[in-house]
């Protein structure tokens, strides 16, 4: 008896493969322009660059991997995917922290870290959130049994 799956979890594995293209696609233009490789004939290397990169390279590969594995209704991928956003929603809640509470001999003071903040560390953590409390619900832990 094949097991079936509701409508939400549906969603939300191609959200997550959405997701997944997003991230390689971030990677792919952070290895491209932030200063990893050769400029002319110096070759040089970017360390904050390049961690960068393999974060996000790392969200690709656990929400494809995930959302497909999700699609066939594997718990071992629904325990990934709570772990991995619960992980990156704290990292990012403390850096949004650090970020906000460090000085700075910015100009234009703390406006850029606001928006920073709101446009583009507040979405993350907001989809990983969602992504949590749903996969963590009683009906959609019973789905994967």
């Amino acid at each position: 008896m094949e097991k079936k799956r509701s409508i939400g979890v549906t969603i939300a594995s191609i959200l997550m493969l959405f997701f997944s293209l997003w991230s390689f696609f971030i990677a792919f233009s952070l290895i491209r322009f932030s200063g990893i490789g050769v400029s002319g004939a110096k070759r040089y290397f970017d360390l904050a660059g390049f961690l960068y990169c393999i974060l996000w390279g790392l969200t690709a590969l656990v929400y494809g991997i995930s959302g497909i594995s999700i699609l066939k209704l594997k718990d071992w991928a629904r325990t990934i995917i709570i772990r991995y956003t619960a992980s990156i929603t704290i990292i990012l809640v403390v850096y949004a922290l650090l970020v906000m509470l460090c000085p700075t001999s910015d100009p234009c003071g703390k406006s850029w870290a606001y928006y920073y903040l709101l446009f583009y560390i507040f979405p993350i953590v907001l989809c990983n959130s969602i992504f949590f409390i749903f996969f963590t619900r009683h009906k959609v832990k019973e789905q994967f049994q």
